[in-house]
């Protein structure tokens, strides 16, 4: 299990200012890490076993979420939309252009991307070449969503950080229900992670609580 400690500015017991969001991808071993400061606005691409950064990526505005799609990095640019960029960063695109909003999260699932909006209480579901699929919107059950996960089935299960809440959208986007609540010990929740092959799912409240619930 990893963790994006941004308040405290840790990554696993490296010092890494800023750190908002990571990817883990299997092929090099290595975890991808968006990291943001005043001035600076950063990939790095790290080795958890040596604790080193192998490499840093320049991005020229904000990167908040970010996931692994097959050999690519897709990724929340403040202002810009969906992004995808190389592993070694020599090659970057626009998936959706439109003016993303602060502390988005997204996740890729087969020919599929979704991303979370906490401004306007949503999540959205492209395709791999931009078009939308679905939206959707309940702010009784979804407010302020942030991290986001996809299952095996296809099934996007969100975080409600101001209802302290995980809520889980069916595949077509037409249906959501909650799942876990504060009743489970959920606090202002911030980002998740669905492990596909043991049915878990790992949800990280604000402050240092984490909590791994088996979902099958």
């Amino acid at each position: 299990m990893m963790f994006c400690d941004y308040n405290n500015g840790n990554l696993i017991g490296l010092k890494s200012n800023g750190a908002f969001d990571l990817a883990y991808f299997e092929r090099e071993s290595s975890i991808a890490v968006t990291q943001w400061l005043r001035v600076q606005k950063l990939f790095h691409i790290i080795d958890p076993n040596s604790r080193t950064i192998k490499r840093t990526i320049k991005s020229s505005d904000t990167p908040y979420g970010i996931a692994l799609n097959k050999t690519v990095l897709v990724y929340c640019k403040s202002g810009k939309g969906i992004m995808e960029v190389q592993l070694n960063g020599e090659s970057e695109k626009a998936l959706v252009s439109f003016s993303m909003p602060h502390f988005s999260y997204v996740a890729v699932h087969g020919d599929n991307i979704f991303y979370t909006n906490e401004n306007s209480n949503s999540v959205t579901c492209f395709d791999i070449l931009g078009n939308l699929k679905w939206k959707f919107k309940d702010t009784q059950i979804l407010k302020n969503p942030q991290g986001i996960s996809v299952d095996n089935n296809g099934n996007v299960y969100v975080v409600s950080r101001d209802i302290n809440s995980v809520v889980i959208i069916t595949p077509d986007g037409k249906r959501c229900k909650t799942i876990l609540s504060s009743r489970d010990s959920l606090k202002s929740p911030r980002a998740m992670h669905f492990e596909p092959t043991s049915n878990k799912l790992l949800v990280a409240n604000e402050n240092k609580i984490a909590f791994l619930f088996d979902v099958s």
